[in-house]
Formats: structure tokens, sequence, C-alpha cells
């Protein structure tokens, strides 16, 4: 006798405690190190097929931490004559 599993798509909320890695970090005397800072996280799964689920994840840094200076380069790209920045 076979037994059929069924499917009941649900909601999944969870919490964690973690560690967040910045692979850019200095230290005191401006050398480069990796640093870990600790974090905490809510996540968020919708599980909508027995194989499939989206879900939002995400992580808050706990630590206080300074940023000297950030360099954003621009990009400039075409495609189909839209411009984009």
């Amino acid at each position: 006798m076979r037994i059929k599993k069924f499917f009941k798509p649900h909601h999944q909320i969870g919490i964690s405690i973690n560690y967040i890695h910045v692979f850019e970090g200095r230290d005191g005397e401006g050398n480069r190190e990796v640093l870990s800072l600790s974090a905490c996280g809510v996540d968020y799964t919708f599980q909508f097929h027995k194989n499939w689920a989206i879900g939002l994840h995400t992580d808050f840094a706990i630590e206080k931490f300074k940023v000297e200076k950030v360099d954003f380069n621009l990009i400039d790209f075409k495609l189909n004559n839209v411009t984009f920045l």
C-alpha cells in the first residue's frame, strides 16, 4: 500500500544570530583586513511548491563601524537607444 503525501503551501518566519564578513575592512593603522561583524537576521519564506520557495532574508549589523571613503565607479552603457548611468 502506497501512501500519498499532499503538499500544502505555507509561510515560514525565522530569526538568526550570525556574522557578516566585510572584505574591504581596515585596521587602526590603515592596513587591509577582513572584518567579522556580529549581526542578527529576520527571514521570511513562502513555500509555494514542494520543490520551490521564495523568501526575503535580511541581516542587520549590531556593531558600530566607520566608513571613511566610498568610491563609486559610474559605468555608462547604452541599450536600445536608452542610456543608463
